[in-house]
């Protein structure tokens, strides 16, 4: 019932509507909180791996973090 809820009520599946909030929490804080680590924002937002959070923002905003933190998009 609740995948039918996501899926039909936000236009994608639960997986899918939680990665985009980790995905919107990350970029926030790499726009936001220079002091922050790269390393710190992917624990925080729920990545076990740096790695996995670095395929998966890359996939979604076509940059890196590192490129957002520089400031290049």
């Amino acid at each position: 019932w609740s995948s039918d809820v996501c899926s039909s009520d936000l236009g994608s599946s639960p997986a899918s509507f939680i990665l985009n909030i980790k995905m919107k929490r990350a970029r926030h804080l790499l726009e936001t909180d220079p002091k922050m680590s790269i390393d710190d924002i992917a624990f925080s937002c729920g990545f076990e791996h740096t790695s996995s959070f670095y395929h998966a923002f890359r996939k979604k905003y076509g940059v890196t973090p590192r490129d957002v933190r520089r400031g290049i998009e």
